[in-house]
């Protein structure tokens, strides 16, 4: 493990990190960086225009660690300090190690079923 992913470990272990439980784990939970009051994300598209969305931040590794990949996140419930929410979108926020040694945005909707 770089640099990089023990600060991103250490930073998630930290007060900045929340449990989060996902409906694709029966057992365990997700380690995250809630950011539900909104966070910058780049929908793509043909003008690709950065919007503010509900969102949180999960290491990779972790996700790896679970045996998650990106697409089982899409459209899967997860529940952030308590409130419900549902993935609509995943993009990669590497650092200098790496995608594999980043984190990735989880884009949220609320989950009203």
């Amino acid at each position: 493990m770089g640099i990089f992913a023990t600060m991103l470990k250490t930073k998630y272990a930290s007060g900045l990190g929340s449990d989060a439980v996902t409906d694709l784990l029966t057992d365990g939970e997700l380690r995250v960086i809630d950011m539900t009051a909104g966070a910058e994300t780049s929908p793509g598209g043909q003008f690709n225009l950065p919007t503010i969305e509900p969102a949180c931040r999960v290491r990779r590794a972790e996700l790896d660690e679970k045996g998650l990949t990106l697409d089982d996140m899409i459209g899967s419930g997860i529940v952030v300090n308590g409130v419900d929410w549902v993935v609509s979108n995943v993009q990669l926020v590497p650092n200098p190690e790496g995608e594999a040694a980043g984190e990735v945005l989880l884009v949220l909707r609320k989950d009203y079923s």
